[in-house]
Parts: structure tokens; C-alpha cells; sequence
């Protein structure tokens, strides 16, 4: 019995570990991807300027 709860907590801490890099992936890209709108309809094209 002693087993479940260790196994359970070692899924737990990948799972947290895959959600914080899936997180910090949606990040990433909302970041930049937001930001290029944002110049778009301001008009400004600083960021991406290729």
C-alpha cells in the first residue's frame, strides 16, 4: 500500500513538469504571435521586419 502513493506522486511531478514546458511553450508562441498582431494593427512592423 505503501507503493501507490509514492508511484502517484512521481506521475504527479511529470505530469507538473510536462504542463509547466506545455505552458511555457503556449507562452512562447502567444507571446511573439500576439505581439506581430499587435504591430499589424498599429501598423507597425518592428518586430518582423522580413
Amino acid at each position: 500500500m505503501v507503493v501507490k502513493p509514492l508511484v502517484a506522486l512521481r506521475i504527479r511531478a511529470v505530469y507538473s513538469k510536462a504542463e509547466c514546458r506545455v505552458r511555457l511553450d503556449i507562452f512562447c508562441w502567444k507571446g511573439p504571435l500576439e505581439e506581430s498582431n499587435k504591430d499589424r494593427t498599429d501598423g507597425n512592423s518592428t518586430a518582423h521586419d522580413n
